[in-house]
């Protein structure tokens, strides 16, 4: 008999029962006795959410909280009661504001190169070789040319793993997917793309992970790397790409920036020592 495709993540959602301490299992176990009315409430704030927010980061959701449930479900709602309860949350199963910052917070955490103000030297960088760089009009991308050695051998690893993926290996033959669109970017390359976009700082940040060398815009379908939220929103859904990356990029050191699902950070890098 085939096994449910949600009992993964039912047997995850127990394991997390059996390791927190008691009255934090009872409270989450006291949160599951009402897992329909929180799978309701989720279905609603979804459809209500006007930045589709909820939608776009669902995939990140499921990982962090070890449920491959939709978000609607009921199997969601009792795993993400879990995630609340371990990281001292009203225990609802309800994917509110509060729960949906916290998760941002976490994620965010995971990036450590974030926020840290060198940048690397071109004669510390390494080409990217030619053949996984995005081509436009048939010519790579001017700034996809340069990395840290690490990290691209590690993209040359998941590449290699994402081939194995009939879905994945048809979309990167056919259509460039997870080719690299950009790598090592200097400060005043950033400069001039704030400029030029007039993008928030959300967006292009000052002390952009790129200029470590270590991070890659990945093409994932669609717009390469518009931050409109239906770009975002088809890059998600329509393409399974970024579904396989969420899945799987951790095993080869790479950790992704929630906003955008193109971009990905190596987190193994030698730069870290710095």
């Amino acid at each position: 008999m085939r096994s449910s495709p949600w009992a993964g993540a039912l047997c995850g959602t127990l394991f997390l029962l059996s390791v927190i301490d008691t009255p934090a299992a009872e409270t989450c176990l006291a949160a599951t006795k009402s897992v329909s009315a929180a799978a309701r409430t989720n279905s609603h704030l979804a459809r209500e959410d006007l930045s589709r927010e909820r939608s776009i980061y669902e995939p990140l959701i499921q990982r962090t909280i070890d449920a491959q449930a939709p978000l609607e479900s009921e199997l969601f709602a009792s795993a993400l009661a879990c995630w609340q309860v371990k990281n001292k949350l009203v225990a609802s199963g309800e994917l509110d504001d509060r729960t949906l910052r916290r998760l941002k917070t976490h994620w965010q955490s995971q990036r450590p190169l974030l926020g840290r103000s060198f940048a690397a030297r071109r004669d510390e960088l390494a080409a990217v070789p030619t053949e996984i760089i995005y081509k436009l009009s048939g010519r790579p991308k001017q700034d996809a040319r340069l990395a840290a050695e690490d990290a691209i051998k590690a993209l040359q690893l998941l590449r290699i793993a994402a081939s194995n993926n009939p879905e994945v290996s048809a979309l990167m033959h056919d259509q460039q997917h997870l080719a690299v669109v950009s790598a090592f970017r200097s400060a005043d390359l950033n400069r001039r793309i704030k400029r030029s976009t007039g993008a928030s700082s959300q967006q292009v940040a000052d002390k952009s992970v790129h200029m470590t060398g270590t991070a890659f815009d990945l093409y994932v379908g669609a717009e390469r790397t518009s931050t409109r939220t239906e770009n975002r929103l088809r890059q998600v859904r329509d393409y399974p790409t970024y579904r396989w990356l969420v899945t799987n990029a951790a095993k080869f050191g790479f950790v992704n920036y929630y906003y955008e699902p193109w971009h990905w950070e190596y987190v193994q890098s030698d730069r870290l020592a710095r």
